[in-house]
């Protein structure tokens, strides 16, 4: 359904306001911003699907467990996705990642930032000496371009090691990864190979439980963020998005959110919601800058009428549940 713009929206109300004296100094976009408010109120207001107009798509960076929502974000509309880079290691493999600091050619020496390690390294004492260095592809899926034998402890940071010299994939800023096992030969896409659905933790659940989070997903401790290979869970405290446990893969997060409208301040804007309610938009603004309604929500007349055009369109997407309804838990 195409939505209309500011423009489209001036073009067909100023022949209206033409052919009437103007007394007010309320300027179309206001009236607009304002009729778009009332709208979105009364979305709100019924918890309308229509606000599930945002598509998210966050990036929450290995080792890490949060990012920053739209500024646009009011809540979720549904259960979000998660999709991550599984590249199949198996439990035989111990493995570190990160981005190459520098490498000199002649000498093969080799400076990485580590930033992620696999489950069975953390923890992990002593030092590993026999590794596979393989670089991510731009379709995300691993090169096997070197080796190396200098012994690393199994720790995040800077480290700095000899691999095979002369090696023209490994740049500065390449993604690599150190495997001391055998290497994955899967080809997963761009944005991950595995995806599922994930679940809400309210703003209280897990406060004064670290035991029983951790013994969910096999693991114990007191206030420690274990790595994991994704995340289970998800909690929004204001606008930063929180995923648990802290997950060993780059985690992309998908789905639709509500989404609250930004103010119209330009002849592009899109207004939301126009594919039902172009002619509210059109009638509202006419009236606000005729009737000069400075406050349209104290106006009786004006609310009124915005509240019985917008449940009209929201009782007809209403429909009467079956006797053998879908569980909300099959389709969130």
């Amino acid at each position: 359904m195409a939505l209309s713009t500011m423009s489209n929206l001036i073009s067909d109300v100023l022949p209206r306001l033409a052919r009437v004296k103007k007394t007010t100094g309320i300027s179309i976009y206001q009236a607009a911003n304002s009729t778009q408010s009332l709208i979105y109120k009364r979305l709100l207001n019924w918890r309308s699907d229509l606000l599930a107009s945002g598509d998210l798509d966050l990036t929450i960076t290995a080792n890490t467990k949060s990012v920053s929502l739209p500024d646009d974000f009011v809540s979720m509309a549904e259960r979000p996705r998660i999709k991550f880079q599984d590249y199949g290691f198996t439990n035989q493999s111990v493995w570190l990642a990160g981005t190459v600091s520098n490498y000199t050619s002649s000498s093969g020496a080799l400076q990485l930032n580590i930033n992620s390690m696999s489950p069975n390294a953390v923890g992990y004492v002593g030092t590993l000496n026999a590794w596979v260095l393989a670089i991510v592809q731009p379709d995300k899926s691993l090169k096997a371009v070197g080796a190396s034998t200098t012994s690393l402890t199994l720790v995040t940071g800077p480290q700095s090691l000899t691999v095979t010299a002369g090696l023209a994939m490994v740049i500065q800023g390449a993604y690599a990864y150190l495997v001391n096992g055998p290497l994955p030969v899967t080809v997963p896409d761009t944005k991950g190979s595995h995806h599922h659905r994930i679940d809400p933790i309210y703003l209280d659940e897990d406060e004064n439980d670290d035991i029983g989070w951790w013994t969910w997903y096999g693991q114990s401790g007191y206030n420690t963020d274990y790595l994991y290979h994704h995340g289970h869970r998800y909690k929004i405290i204001g606008t930063t998005f929180y995923l648990k446990p802290e997950p060993v893969y780059d985690t992309y997060i998908f789905g639709r959110y509500n989404q609250k409208p930004t103010t119209l301040a330009a002849s592009a804007d899109t207004l939301l919601w126009s594919g039902f309610f172009y002619e509210v938009y059109k009638e509202g603004v006419v009236r606000i800058i005729l009737k000069g309604i400075s406050i349209p929500e104290v106006d009786a007349d004006f609310a009124a009428y915005i509240k019985s055009e917008v449940e009209n369109v929201l009782i007809s997407r209403q429909q009467i549940l079956p006797k053998r309804r879908t569980k909300k838990s099959q389709w969130l």
